[in-house]
């Protein structure tokens, strides 16, 4: 018990103990203060633990809610963040550049507001970062229960000696391998086959207080993300070079303008294409025995596991190659990362020769672009085929996708995502005609990005982008009178022709529950283009206490690689896209309430 001595303020709740562990977790491993408790726990039948948490200096941050199977769901809203501004004028031309636009409560300079934004110090509280009838969404974390492991030193006995198993030694560290590994082998097939049983079997914890006490180190286990580092030797992948635009006349020699991170493995029983598809063991074939090509979920999983081993997987091994990406198409793995929207705007000017033009008819949106030109041949200008940059602050965990190098023989070389233009940002970038005017990204936003993670190799900072978008969630709240908590949120929902197609799933997130006795509505918006080559299931998850709403889409066409071109850029496909605007908001309970608002 804490006593409150003389000058103190009021006791603070008590916190659900669950709760209390997460919110420690946050500030350790992200640097995320969610404050403490603002009120008890107000639970209901169907949330059976409610509660939110902040500090003394002004509304709730967070809203913490655990559900009947003992997932815990967070809503944390920064105090702070970049300023909106009308996307509809952002111009980087040179003579747009300095033009005054509407900037969050008033009106600055385009690249005031551009600089501003990408500056953490620059950021400002909601009140002054959005118009008076907008605001942020929050940040929405997923804590299911842990899995509890009883042979947890088994298993990490086991990687410990496959990897002793794998080394390779040398002069009398080898003769001692030779003979200590016959030995090793029996052991590492025991604690296979312990493994492999019924008793170690990972089990969900039953509740939040077996799962706290369970096992010394259980926090550890807990799904709380840490912030990950940028990733190193990025001009590695650029060749340690910068493409020339006069690479046709010079035989394409030098590095392609973007080159793929993460290929796809197109290998068939053909041809064995050597694309540059990440190994699980780097040192190893990728038809060696236990060696497969990584998924972006398992390099996700390693980066908060083993993030050694993750950059060592990265590490540039020579594909795909400037051959390579001349012979063939070169398929991507897609990468996704969430954040928040810092910037948002038209390219000054991009070269023609690497960028696609729409196919006639092609809706371009609510209102005609502000630059409708067309391509060109050389300098493409107030085009068409421009790109749309979209400036991205990655949560913590998403620190990977950001790139740097050590080398600095020029003043920006090596400096990636950490210059003065980016100052710790994801720049994403795709023809602005695949943006629909109305559905584009907006500064503040609250975004969740799919698209092919490359190195920019036409600067000599070699950035890394997500370059071309195939794909993107991107909300912010509107005023609603009649919602529970006065805000709904309103989401774009945008997926480009870049897409391969396949299946994708997607999440519209709402604002914080602002009780645990209300229900999440929604409603889609009927104007707009209708989707083209795809199917959208929407579902609202989870059960039946949903906090949002779940996009299922699926492809009309099977997935195909896209054609890309000498610089490694992509060709759109031509008639399949997604352009949807979702609102979503919490109302009172009702037992006839089924969520879906025509």
């Amino acid at each position: 018990m804490i006593l409150a001595g003389p000058g103190t303020g009021p006791a603070r709740p008590p916190a659900v103990p669950e709760f209390a562990v997460l919110a420690e977790l946050l500030r350790e491993r992200q640097g995320i203060d969610l404050g403490a408790p603002v009120a008890d726990d107000r639970g209901s039948e169907s949330v059976p633990h409610f509660q939110l948490f902040g500090t003394d200096e002004g509304t709730p941050l967070a809203a913490f809610e655990e559900h009947a199977d003992g997932t815990v769901y967070l809503a944390y809203l920064a105090p702070t963040g970049p300023e909106w501004y009308d996307v509809g004028r952002a111009d980087d031309t040179e003579e747009s550049r300095n033009r005054v636009i509407p900037v969050g409560r008033g009106r600055r300079r385009f690249a005031d507001a551009q600089q501003h934004n990408v500056r953490l110090d620059k950021w400002a509280s909601p009140a002054r970062a959005f118009p008076a009838d907008r605001g942020p969404v929050p940040q929405w974390l997923v804590f299911p229960l842990p899995l509890l492991d009883s042979c947890a030193a088994d298993r990490a006995r086991l990687v410990a000696l496959e990897a002793r198993q794998a080394e390779r030694a040398h002069g009398a560290r080898a003769l001692i391998a030779l003979v200590r590994r016959p030995v090793e082998r029996t052991v590492l097939e025991r604690l296979r086959r312990r493994l492999a049983s019924p008793a170690c079997r990972r089990r969900r914890a039953p509740d939040w207080g077996t799962a706290l006490a369970a096992v010394a180190g259980a926090r550890a286990q807990l799904g709380v993300a840490r912030a990950t580092p940028p990733l190193p030797g990025a001009g590695d992948y650029c060749f340690r070079d910068v493409v020339s635009k006069l690479d046709p006349v010079l035989g394409n020699s030098g590095p392609p303008e973007w080159q793929t991170i993460l290929p796809v493995d197109s290998r068939s029983a053909e041809e064995d294409q050597e694309n540059g598809q990440r190994r699980a063991d780097p040192d190893r074939p990728l038809d060696a025995p236990g060696n497969h090509a990584v998924s972006w979920d398992e390099l996700v999983h390693l980066t908060q596991t083993d993030l050694a081993r993750a950059f060592r997987i990265l590490r540039w091994s020579g594909h795909p190659s400037r051959e390579d990406i001349k012979d063939r198409p070169i398929p991507w793995i897609e990468s996704a990362a969430n954040g928040v929207v810092t910037n948002s705007f038209l390219s000054g000017a991009d070269y023609a020769g690497d960028h696609y033009e729409p196919p006639p008819g092609y809706w371009l949106g609510v209102a005609p672009p502000v630059a409708p030109e067309g391509c060109g041949t050389f300098n493409a200008q107030h085009a068409l085929c421009d790109d749309w940059i979209v400036y991205l602050r990655p949560d913590p965990e998403y620190g990977f996708l950001l790139a740097y190098d050590t080398e600095r023989e020029e003043p920006e070389q090596g400096l990636g995502n950490f210059g003065d233009d980016l100052q710790a940002n994801l720049e994403n970038e795709v023809e602005q005609w695949l943006f629909p005017v109305g559905y584009r990204p907006e500064p503040g936003d609250r975004i969740h990005l799919v698209g092919r993670w490359v190195i920019d190799c036409g600067h000599e900072d070699w950035h890394a982008e997500l370059h071309p978008i195939e794909a993107y969630v991107s909300a912010h709240t509107r005023v609603h009178v009649a919602a529970s908590g006065g805000v709904e949120a309103v989401a774009s929902v945008v997926v480009t022709g870049d897409w391969p197609g396949g299946r994708l799933a997607l999440d519209v997130w709402p604002p914080a529950r602002p009780a645990a006795a209300t229900r999440l509505a929604w409603r889609r918006d009927r104007a707009g283009a209708a989707p083209s080559g795809l199917s959208v299931a929407e579902t609202l998850e989870p059960g039946a206490t949903p906090n949002h709403l779940h996009l299922d889409v699926v492809s009309t066409a099977a997935r195909h690689p896209l054609d890309t071109g000498d610089w490694n850029e992509v060709e759109p496909h031509p008639t399949r896209r997604l352009a949807a605007r979702y609102h979503l908001w919490w109302r009172e309970r009702s037992a006839s309430d089924t969520g879906r608002v025509r």
